[in-house]
């Protein structure tokens, strides 16, 4: 399955990595990619998946990052 975020605060391609590594730690994520231009996250996962699980990780990370469901 696949589903899309749409996130805020990033700034730079480091930005983008430290997404995606924590994204890809989330039980159920199996890939992550972000859209540095669009801000967007795509994820593929399983059914073990829990957005807010994504959510919560990645707004852990500081720097001002947010994301929500499209």
């Amino acid at each position: 399955m696949t589903s899309v975020f749409k996130l805020t605060g990033l700034h730079c391609s480091s930005c983008k990595e430290l997404i995606e590594e924590a994204a890809t730690e989330v039980p159920g994520v199996e890939k992550a990619n972000v859209n540095l231009k669009a801000s967007v996250l795509t994820i593929e996962h399983g059914t073990a998946f829990h957005p807010e699980s994504l959510m919560q990780a990645i707004v852990s990370l500081g720097a001002g990052y947010a994301v929500t469901p499209l």
